[in-house]
């Protein structure tokens, strides 16, 4: 993965085989980054979507092994208001596409082919984290 960064913008290339989701984490850990939102655009082939189903209250997976464009993928940074999750963390959600094959989720894993290009904002001012609901049991935003 490569960089260029310019006041809080960032914009990150991500390159063949290379896993998103584990790259932008390490570009986060790296510049100390605790808030961010992104979006990208290019193109995967392989990774592992997944979902929260209301009616199991769990976590579905779902891998695939397939060339996609990526119609669609953005998400945010935070970090949690305790230990759990540790750190700052990516969440990224996409919607893939070849021709009349769809898939789409949240993103556990995606490796880019040929590459995925990414900008990230990191307004840290705004220091906004994430909760554990007991009603879900997930971590989400808390403003």
């Amino acid at each position: 993965m490569k960089s260029r960064a310019l006041n809080d913008t960032s914009f990150l290339v991500v390159f063949a085989d290379e896993e998103v989701i584990a790259s932008l984490t390490s570009f986060v850990n790296e510049n100390g980054i605790a808030f961010g939102a992104f979006t990208a655009v290019g193109s995967v082939s392989r990774g592992t979507l997944a979902w929260w189903d209301a009616e199991t209250r769990a976590i579905v997976q779902e891998e695939f092994s397939h060339q996609f464009e990526v119609a669609s993928f953005s998400g945010n940074i935070t970090a949690g208001t305790g230990t759990t999750p540790p750190g700052p963390r990516v969440h990224a959600h996409t919607v893939l596409a070849n021709g009349a094959l769809l898939r789409a989720g949240h993103v556990l894993a995606a490796y880019a082919y040929p590459q995925l290009e990414l900008v990230l904002t990191t307004p840290s001012a705004l220091g906004i984290k994430r909760r554990k609901d007991p009603a879900t049991n997930l971590w989400l935003m808390d403003l």
